[in-house]
């Protein structure tokens, strides 16, 4: 290996994934014999090993799918193909917590784009709206705001929880950029805009 790169935790865990599949790095060096692309290979490979675990959960399928497809775009395919063949090694580098927001993020108001993305699966369905009403998770907290975040969070964990054991077969990187995604969310910020929203006349 020639040299090392920094890369973020989600090209990592594509990595460990991708180095699990049988066959996977010998079809990496031929595309790069014939000089062709691995991102469109290694994209493909992934849509078709995700069992339809998002289309299963009608309530909250749209909001992880979501979620799962903002992590996939931060992978850097360049560095799992030059991983896989032995080109150079990958590490994961410090983090970016200071990022500029993406403009989704911005347009919504929001600190991060996982925020925007939760609270857009929120305001445009119908039944995650109704979800979180029936379990009194959009009503007003008299104040405690905090605490309202907190049941938020802990609520899209265990559904979360459900989700993927509702699938068996459901691939490790799933749940790990679900994870991601979740902790990169500001409930109190989600809270808040629920707070708001239900405020209006």
């Amino acid at each position: 290996m020639s040299h090392g790169f920094g890369t973020n935790p989600e090209t990592l865990v594509v990595l460990a994934w991708a180095a699990c599949q049988p066959g996977l790095r010998e079809i990496l060096i031929e595309a790069r014999q014939q000089r062709k692309e691995s991102e469109p290979i290694l994209r493909s490979r992934l849509t078709s090993a995700i069992p339809p675990v998002f289309e299963q959960d009608l309530v909250y399928g749209q909001a992880y799918h979501c979620l799962f497809l903002y992590r996939l775009e931060q992978v850097e395919y360049t560095y799992v193909d030059w991983a896989l063949r032995g080109y150079s090694s990958v590490y994961l580098k410090e983090s970016d917590e200071t990022r500029a927001a993406s403009e989704n993020a911005e347009a919504s108001g929001c600190s991060t784009e996982e925020t925007a993305l939760l609270w857009e699966a929120i305001v445009g369905g119908d039944r995650l709206e109704r979800t979180l009403k029936r379990h009194g998770l959009s009503r007003d907290w008299i104040g405690d705001q905090h605490r309202q975040a907190q049941l938020l969070r802990l609520h899209f964990t265990l559904a979360l929880s459900r989700l993927l054991v509702r699938t068996g077969e459901c691939p490790f990187l799933v749940r790990e950029f679900l994870s991601l995604s979740l902790e990169h969310v500001n409930w109190d910020e989600l809270a808040a805009l629920l707070h708001r929203a239900n405020a209006a006349p």
